[in-house]
Order: C-alpha cells, then structure tokens, then sequence
C-alpha cells in the first residue's frame, strides 16, 4: 500500500483556505453570540474538525491515548440518561465529522479496503444496525446506538487502516494506549493494596478511569499478547535492552493487574488464547478449530443433564482465594453472579422468540428485558431497571435486539477476522508482521472469548481495540500484497 499523506497538500488548497477563513468568522461570531463559557466550546469542536481534516493521523494517536484516561460522565442534561467517556468520545465523534468533510473535499479513499472480505462484512454488520434502528421500539435509543457504533468504526478501522499503512503508526497505536493503560494499572493495584487486596473491593479500585472491573480487566488482555510477542520477538523489531526491559515490567505489570482484578472471564479468555496460540503453531485450520467447536457442542448436548448434575455441585462462590475464585467460575448453584447471567440470558431469548427477525432494536435490551425475568430464575441482584450491565453477552444482545440476521452479521465479523487473520500469519514471510498480526488475532481471541459473558464492545474503552486491531491486520495485509504485486 501507498502512504496516506495527511498534510494540507493533499487536499484542495481551495477548500484548505476557504475552510480556514470559514473556521475563524464562525469561531468569532459564536463566542460574540453565546456566552463565554457555551460559546468557547463551538471553536474547540471546530477546531478539532479542522485538525481532523488537515492531520486526522495525530489527533486519532491523541484519542487513543485519552481513551484510558478518560472519565464517565452520566446523565448529561438533567434527566436525559444520555452518557459519555470525556473526553474521548466527543473528540472521537468531531474526527468523525472532520473525516466524513475531508473525504467529500477529496473524494478518496483507498478501494483495496473496500474491496477486502472483512469491511464488506463490517459494511454489512453497520448497515444491518441501522436498518433495524429504524424499526426499533425505542428509535431514539437505537439511533444513540447505531452513531455510537458508526464514529468508533469509521475512525478506528476505516481511517485507522489508511493510518497504519506505515507499520510503525501501528505500533504507535498500540503504545498510546498501553503506556496510560500501564499507569492506570499501577493506580489501581496501589489502590486495592490499600483494601488488602480484597475480592469485594476489586469492583471499584479502578475508577473513575473504568467504571466497572470487568472492563478494566477485558481491556488488559488484549496487550498480554501483544506485550508477549513484543518481548519474545524483540529482535525483529531492533529494540535494545532498555526497552526490552520496559515491556517485560510492562507485561508483569499487565498480568499483575488482571490478577487483581479477579474477573474470571478474563481469565478464562487469556487460557483460550494460549490454547488458539498452539493451534497456530501447529499451523491447524480454521475449519479444524471449528469442527472440534462442533464436536464439544454435539458432546455437551448429549450429555447434557450430566454436566449439569456434576456442575449444580459446585457450592463454591467468588472468593479472595484464588483457587476457590477460579472454581466459582462453573458455579451455577448458588453463585449469583453466574446465576444472574443466565437469568439475562433466558430474558433476551423470550425477547427474541417475540421478535425473531429484526428484533427490539439495537441498544434497547436493558429497557425492555424485565418483564421477560421469571420470578425462579431471579437471583438477589436482579433488577426491573436496566442497571448493573446488560444482557452480559456478545452474541446473546444482538440476537435479541437486531435479530437472528444481527448475531450473523457479527459471526461473520468475527469469523472473517479470524479466518483472515490465520491464512495471513501462515503466509507472510514478513516476521515482523507476523509478530504483529498473532498479537492481533490473540488480542482479539481474548474478547471473542470475554464476550460470552459480557458485552463493552459499546464502550470506546473496548471499542478502540476492537476495530483497531481489525484495522492493523486489514493494513498488514494489503501492505504484503503490496509488496508481492511489485515482485
């Protein structure tokens, strides 16, 4: 792939001055309109919308590394319910503007990424959310739903992609997130410590930069391989003894973190991810993967009432012990944690046998699943109100709000990302991309896993990686072929 320049020369130097001398009158005459404090905050938009335009490359660096940093804020506008992580997401949402201007300006975009399997099913998956928006029951949820999801994908896959066709902005990437990631682990692990580290409290230690220890925790695992392949294959990427140093005390500080966080999906999914890392060793087919997923499924559905039996004796709770913890993980007794999972999960069934095909509509799930509860499977932390997480899956929330057709299209996401994802690794002869792109896939792996459980990918915190580490891989990709079609 080409470079994408991102500096003025490459836009119209027309539309660059007019843009310019249209950004200082409008700037003007809103702060001379509005009162200071309302008024000063349409030119920072602006001029965010500006840079976004002139160097999108810089300002989506400086959002990744805000991402971590970020702070909750609920309930804006007396009563709306309507939230956001700032500052990150009004930044987000402004380069999203600049992005969708620069491109009407110089009506370009690179047709390799259009053309590749994995943005056509994106393309589909994005197009599937709004179609089902528009007949959703609660349209304006929706609509909040699906402009969430449109400003994380068009900047952190589509002008991500454009971005990392220089490797170096993808490892520039991954870095602004991992440094403050890193200091908002130390933070965390120093306030826990306080608390002697107790299970109960690793809830909230985290805040106010992560509101809950599940996202926190989804969020570490995605660097655990990351940092791994950085250190196994520092050679390859020409890093001397300090900063081999710095990511080995990065990695431990990462893992020490997601310890502490005692969050067992996480856990779970960094085990699957060192399982999936051997199948690529021994260079095993997606296709083989999937027929061994089939065969344990047939195994489960057969023997069903057995497994159940021998889990229902699990009495063991989520514990301070970590034995005792990794134990409560199948609990299905008297953990409510777990049980309050499944309740969720029945509630978004019936939801969806009621609405098979374009289902409630996207983002809708929290305020339409309590009468859906049925009052056995209730545990001592259900709610009628929507709090404390959502449907608490990946694959169960979208069946439920968009459909049958909703879940297929992120299945096909997913399957498309992983099955690209192999077929390169097994192909490149580029050791350094393919350092990167087992990173990438493992990265991912960790919350296709998480994502049983729970379901963040609504949050930028998550979001970021999601779409960004399909970016990287699209990008490795087309460099490669790149680089084959000149030989």
């Amino acid at each position: 792939m080409s470079n994408i320049s991102f500096s003025p020369s490459t836009i119209n130097l027309k539309w660059f001055y007019s843009l310019s001398i249209a950004f200082v009158l409008l700037s003007l005459g809103l702060l001379l309109y509005f009162e200071f404090e309302v008024g000063v905050l349409f030119p920072i938009a602006l001029a965010i919308v500006f840079v976004g335009v002139v160097r999108s490359d810089i300002l989506m660096l400086v959002i990744t590394f805000l991402v971590p940093l970020s702070i909750s804020i609920k309930d804006i506008g007396e009563g709306t319910g309507f939230g956001m992580n700032f500052p990150s997401e009004p930044i987000t949402f402004v380069l999203m503007v600049g992005a969708w201007i620069k491109f009407f300006i110089d009506g370009q975009i690179d047709r390799r990424i259009l053309q590749h399997p994995l943005t056509k099913c994106i393309l589909f998956y994005l197009g599937w959310i709004f179609f089902t928006a528009v007949f959703s029951t609660r349209f304006e949820v929706s609509i909040k739903f699906f402009i969430n999801k449109l400003w994380i994908i068009t900047v952190f896959y589509f002008l991500a992609v454009q971005l990392f066709s220089q490797t170096k902005n993808l490892t520039r990437f991954l870095w602004c997130y991992m440094v403050p990631m890193i200091g908002i682990v130390i933070y965390t692990i120093i306030n826990h410590s306080m608390f002697d580290f107790a299970q109960k409290d690793a809830y909230w230690v985290s805040k106010p930069f992560y509101i809950d220890h599940g996202v926190y925790a989804a969020s570490l695992a995605f660097f655990v391989p990351v940092l791994t392949g950085l250190l196994a294959y520092s050679n390859t990427f020409k890093y001397g003894n300090v900063k081999r140093f710095i990511i080995a005390l990065f990695l431990l500080i990462l893992l020490a973190g997601v310890v502490f966080s005692f969050t067992r999906a996480t856990w779970v999914s960094l085990a699957v991810a060192a399982v999936f890392f051997v199948a690529l060793l021994l260079r095993l087919k997606l296709r083989t993967i999937i027929v061994v997923g089939a065969f344990s499924a047939f195994i489960y559905l057969n023997f069903k009432e057995q497994i159940t039996l021998i889990l229902r004796d699990n009495k063991q709770d989520s514990s301070n012990n970590f034995e005792g913890h990794i134990k409560s993980i199948y609990n299905v007794s008297t953990d409510d944690s777990n049980l309050e999972r499944i309740n969720r999960w029945h509630a978004a069934f019936r939801m969806w046998k009621e609405k098979p095909i374009l289902g409630w509509g996207p983002g809708v799930y929290k305020f339409e699943y309590a009468p859906y509860q049925v009052s056995f499977e209730k545990t001592k932390i259900s709610t009628n109100f929507g709090i404390g997480g959502n449907s608490h899956s990946e694959y169960v929330g979208p069946l439920c709000e968009t459909g049958f057709i909703g879940l297929f299209s992120l299945l096909l996401v997913i399957f498309m990302f992983t099955y690209s994802g192999m077929r390169f690794i097994y192909s490149t002869r580029n050791k350094q991309h393919k350092i990167l792109a087992i990173s990438l896939l493992l990265g991912l792996i960790t919350y296709f896993v998480h994502g049983f459980l729970n379901n963040y990918s609504d949050s930028d915190k998550v979001g970021v990686m999601i779409w960004g580490f399909m970016a990287g891989l699209v990008a490795l990709q087309l460099q490669d072929d790149a680089i084959s079609s000149k030989v």
